[in-house]
């Protein structure tokens, strides 16, 4: 489970990771983006911009009134499409909600579960045309979780570990089709 992060600007993306034996792991803190000016002489129509996953670095204090240090995390080409905003709610188990999540209602007086998926601005697609989800009525207001949802895995990774996914939802190539 990732940390929780309180902070008004929250992305997450895959990014490289050199303490990692896998090399690419999810990141989260700020984006930032640098446009790099190619020389007059390079004519390749190359992207200059790179994004970056940027946060405090761990285990780190300020020292005379200085800004803390921080770690910058690389975002490669191929997982640009990977950042994601926080959406400003959190499940039942206070993990921070971002975009492409899945997430699973279960109702409290039937046990029936329904996945849907977060999209921009804290709006929840429903996987299913059964339910039809209105956060409103779920929120928490003091701690902005969303009571009986949980976050059961991504678009980009599937299902975590013990879930399966309801209906139907593509993930990184593969689908899973209705029964």
């Amino acid at each position: 489970m990732a940390d929780i992060i309180k902070q008004k600007y929250l992305f997450r993306a895959k990014c490289y990771d050199k303490n990692n034996s896998t090399g690419i792991t999810w990141k989260f803190g700020c984006l930032v983006w640098f446009e790099y000016q190619p020389c007059v002489i390079d004519l390749t129509e190359e992207d200059n911009t790179y994004y970056y996953i940027q946060n405090r670095e761990p285990n780190s204090a300020a020292d005379w009134n200085l800004p803390y240090p921080t770690v910058r995390y690389a975002i490669p080409k191929e997982c640009y499409d990977t950042i994601t905003p926080y959406v400003g709610w959190n499940d039942s188990e206070g993990e921070n909600i971002f975009v492409n999540d899945i997430i699973r209602y279960s109702e409290p007086d039937s046990g029936r579960e329904f996945d849907c998926w977060a999209t921009e601005h804290g709006i929840l697609v429903p996987c299913s045309t059964e339910f039809t989800p209105y956060c409103e009525a779920y929120v928490d207001s003091e701690s902005k979780r969303l009571i009986d949802f949980k976050i059961i895995g991504n678009m980009w990774d599937g299902p975590r570990n013990g879930f399966v996914f309801q209906d139907w939802i593509a993930w990184k190539g593969k689908e899973k089709q209705k029964e």
